[in-house]
């Protein structure tokens, strides 16, 4: 996991920026993602709200991103940027065309469009995107920032979160979902843990995945609704992917 934590924080904090852009555009008006400079008008949004607007992505940038073409520095790249995102191509243009060369001399390209007066205004990822296209060297350390600005320095982490700190931060609508390595297997740990917490482990279901069980899980489930205070570990959910959507419904009833 280790090897991968980047790549794997990098998609979450992407998946959920992408979900919180389609959720918005669903139910307020679209955010404008061609903005460099903020209206007068708007230096009084909150913190939050800005913060918002800086956080999001939509589908036509991440298709850009995600294109192979991006992966050569041709000038079809730019024609390419041209065509998907055209209110992106003048700002790549325009830091080509500086006399002094900063953004490719600077040896921190995100902190660099980030803090620019003419592109702090910038979605993050539009930042990410820009840097894909003209600095690709600098791709990973700056998704490494960018991660962090977005998600928190944890997520970079490879340290150990106990079980206690874990459950701090879960919640019926937000369960905890525990990546092991080969060969790992914590039921022995939440057996432990629930019998530290409530005296016992009765409250406890445990049940593991595989054919024919979704059924049961649904059965738990809905238990679980009636008797308030239970437990549920799913484990081996690997082996029950085709189940997984249907458990995401459940969980968000």
């Amino acid at each position: 996991f280790a090897e991968h934590q980047l790549l794997f924080s990098f998609l979450l904090t992407t998946a959920i920026e992408r979900e919180a852009y389609n959720e918005r555009h669903i139910t307020r008006n679209p955010i404008p993602s061609n903005i460099i400079h903020e209206d007068e008008q708007e230096e009084t949004v909150d913190e939050n709200e800005q913060k918002m607007k800086l956080s999001f992505i939509t589908q036509d940038e991440w298709t850009c991103f995600m294109s192979p073409l991006l992966n050569n520095v041709t000038e079809d790249k730019l024609v390419f940027v041209n065509e998907q995102i055209s209110s992106l191509y003048p700002i790549c243009l325009n830091l080509l065309n500086d006399a002094d060369q900063q953004f490719f001399k600077h040896s921190n390209p995100y902190i660099y469009l980030t803090q620019h007066d003419n592109y702090c205004q910038l979605t993050r990822f539009r930042c990410l995107l820009i840097i894909k296209i003209l600095r690709p060297d600098t791709l990973l350390p700056s998704i490494s920032q960018y991660v962090s600005e977005q998600m928190g320095s944890k997520f970079l982490s490879s340290g150990f979160a106990n079980i206690q700190d874990i459950y701090a931060h879960s919640s019926p609508q937000a369960p905890i979902i525990l990546l092991l390595s080969p060969g790992t297997d914590p039921t022995s740990l939440l057996i432990r843990f629930a019998r530290e917490t409530r005296g016992t482990a009765a409250h406890l279901d445990v049940i593991s995945l595989g054919q024919g069980q979704g059924p049961k899980v649904e059965e738990v489930l809905s238990k679980a609704l009636t008797l308030k205070g239970r437990w549920i570990f799913l484990h081996n959910c690997h082996l029950s992917a085709s189940f997984m959507p249907r458990l995401r419904v459940l969980v968000n009833k």
